[in-house]
């Protein structure tokens, strides 16, 4: 007889190796056995619902943007992969690399779909299938080379990268869970979603209003527009944004194994120890998308020996970078600083030549853009005179008093005071980016020269940081808030990380300083993984994401009278038109409005068309129905902007004066109708 001893789990087949092809029986009995284990089960919970409707239909969009970001990201991938696969990089920076070379090009393609007046969703999505019909077989390719080296023997894991491997995986998924709910971030409202999804809208770059943050160069909104476009949903785009932002800290983690940093997870940890800074990786900003460009341009510059090819990525990266917000610019001095070299001028200048050659480059589709649509190259900074200087000037602001004698503490005080949404750095950044910082200065005997390099370069991030800040508070006050610089953070980060190793070499007696900074690394994660998750629970991200919340309950919950306020106003008879006063956040409140998305509507009507009795005769004419005035934002402005005179204030009261009142409306909000005209 046969035998018929089944064998054990994790046996191996036959004697020497050798496995017969399976006869059609064997095939047969197999896929049948797997069939009804499937089916059983499947059966089961046809009349077994194991979840609510709500919650099955929460799975169904949380796969639905997890699956449209990835494919972005993907498309991404491949598209750079071929410019970065030659690297002697770490395998973890090649990706990093990749995605931000596909990502940028894949923003400016879709920027050239938009300006041709094609912004339709089929449009894009023809597009992102020829895109990946032509990048993922080599992708693919690559990645199953990848799977098949040896991977390269590593040290067991040490308690402390434990530690810090779990604060980011808690961390990434807490912004994650941001990412996957109805946006609800100030600046996502008011332009990082608005605009992409007014572009949708116009299938256009031709969008209403005459709002500043239209003519700045919008990279990252292309992309989040693209992810719209592909599934209807801002969840989506924001999830890319949470994509983004976890390329960045891989590049950061893989440069830093590079390096030969032990705690190769420091620094990434470093960058979510700021709450704002791990938040923010949910919110669909634009500035992790400036921190991926930063940290590749970190990596492509560090490998300037190995060809002028690096040096044109390492500017590219730059453009790039400065495609996301003007103000990363200060990415592409470090970037110039670095290859300084009075020894050596002419191989410098040859270097800054093609480092600036590839900058130039990237950015160019956006100066294009800014002469087409305004004649100005770099619009709004460079003077257009008009409502346009009178605008911009306002928007600055004014510097902060003694903002001086602040210059040399600026990034102190944004590590120690700042706080998210406060005046005037608007960020928590947290304790430890700059706490480790005096072991740097420690020198390392085996410092290669490659890495005296990378030291230089990371140095000089800091430095300009650190200026940028302390003098952009001399100009306004916006420019004092860490977040516009966030390209340079990447680098701050690393050499904080190193400066942390250094920390060892210090000591007295038996006691090691950095032994204490292990201990207050914990203890600062510990508190900031605590507070955030205790404000993630607290703002109904859990109950949501299982369908426990509606939408509009999660809304409310998290914008309270804005939210029904936008809802108010949605449901206006057809053919309303609501212009907006010092509420900037037009995303949910559609295309009946105009949000007043640099909060100076009335500031610049008061200066431009006179009295509030021609303002609204001219607001008539231009088919106005509704003024929506956010009361609050108003005092707000009257009690903090100094550039308002009391004659404005007196024109408002005019204004209320001559218009209708809706009653009832909501708490915090001012509807008015506009009267006929006599």
């Amino acid at each position: 007889m046969p035998n018929s001893s089944a064998p054990s789990p994790g046996r191996g087949g036959p004697a020497g190796g050798q496995s017969s092809a399976p006869s059609i029986s064997q095939t047969l009995v197999f896929f049948l056995s797997l069939l009804w284990l499937i089916a059983i089960p499947l059966v089961f919970y046809v009349f077994h619902k194991p979840l609510p409707p709500s919650a099955v239909e929460r799975v169904r969009e949380i796969l639905i943007d997890l699956l449209g970001a990835g494919w972005i990201l993907w498309i991404g991938a491949g598209m750079g992969w071929r410019f970065v696969r030659d690297a002697g990089i770490s395998i973890l920076e090649k990706f990093a690399l990749a995605v931000a070379v596909g990502l940028g090009i894949l923003g400016l393609l879709i920027l050239a779909i938009a300006w041709a007046g094609i912004f339709y969703a089929p449009v894009v999505i023809v597009l992102l299938i020829l895109l990946t019909l032509l990048t993922s077989i080599p992708l693919l390719r690559e990645l199953a080379r990848i799977a098949r080296t040896r991977a390269p023997e590593t040290r067991p894991a040490h308690g402390f990268s434990i530690f810090l491997g779990l604060f980011l995986a808690f961390s990434l998924l807490l912004s994650l869970g941001i990412a996957l709910c109805p946006p609800t971030a100030w600046d996502a409202l008011v332009y990082h979603l608005q605009f992409p999804r007014q572009i949708l809208a116009a299938h256009s770059l031709s969008l209403p209003g005459g709002s500043l943050f239209q003519e700045m160069p919008q990279l990252t909104e292309m992309l989040y527009a693209a992810a719209i476009a592909l599934t209807g949903r801002a969840e989506t785009a924001a999830v890319a944004g949470w994509g983004i932002g976890l390329l960045a800290l891989v590049g950061i983690t893989g440069l830093a194994r590079r390096w030969g940093l032990r705690y190769f997870l420091l620094p990434a940890a470093l960058l979510l120890a700021g709450d704002t800074l791990a938040r923010s990786l949910g919110w669909a900003y634009a500035d992790w998308a400036a921190a991926l460009f930063g940290i590749a341009a970190i990596s492509a510059i560090s490998q300037r020996g190995s060809g002028p090819k690096w040096l044109l990525l390492a500017g590219v990266f730059a453009g790039f970078a400065i495609g996301t917000k003007y103000t990363a610019g200060v990415l592409l001095i470090v970037l110039c600083l670095a290859l300084v070299s009075f020894r050596e001028w002419k191989k410098s200048l040859r270097e800054v030549s093609l480092v600036a050659a590839g900058c130039v480059a990237a950015f160019s589709p956006w100066i294009l853009r800014g002469i087409a649509f305004w004649g100005n190259p770099l619009p709004p900074l460079m003077d257009a005179g008009g409502v346009s200087t009178l605008q911009l000037r306002f928007f600055a602001g004014l510097p902060l008093s003694n903002s001086w004698l602040l210059m040399a503490v600026v990034p102190l005080l944004q590590s120690t005071v700042g706080a998210d949404g406060a005046a005037p750095f608007g960020a928590t950044i947290g304790p430890l980016l700059l706490a480790f910082l005096p072991g740097a200065f420690v020198v390392r005997k085996d410092e290669s020269l490659p890495g005296g390099f990378l030291l230089k370069l990371l140095w000089l991030c800091l430095i300009v940081y650190w200026a940028a800040a302390g003098v952009g508070g001399l100009f306004s006050a916006p420019l004092m808030q860490p977040r516009v610089f966030l390209s340079l953070f990447p680098g701050i980060a690393l050499l904080s990380a190193r400066g942390f190793e250094g920390l060892w070499g210090i000591r007295l007696a038996r006691i090691r300083l950095g032994a204490l900074a292990s201990v207050l690394a914990i203890l600062v994660l510990a508190v900031q993984a605590i507070g955030f998750g205790s404000s993630w629970v607290a703002s109904g991200i859990p109950n949501y994401l299982a369908g426990a919340l509606t939408e509009r309950e999660f809304l409310e919950n998290n914008l309270g009278w804005y939210a029904r306020a936008m809802e108010s106003v949605r449901s206006l008879p057809d053919g309303s038109r609501v212009l907006m006063l010092w509420e900037p956040r037009g995303y949910y409140c559609g295309e009946k409005c105009r949000a007043d998305a640099t909060i100076d509507r009335w500031y610049l009507s008061m200066r431009t068309v006179g009295s509030a009795q021609t303002t609204l005769a001219e607001w008539r004419r231009e088919g106005w129905t509704n003024i929506l005035i956010f009361d609050m934002g108003a005092d707000f402005e009257r009690a903090t902007r100094k550039e308002y005179s009391p004659s404005d204030w007196a024109e408002l009261d005019d204004l209320r004066s001559r218009l209708t009142p809706v009653p009832g409306f909501a708490s915090g909000y001012s509807l008015y109708v506009i009267p006929p005209g006599s």
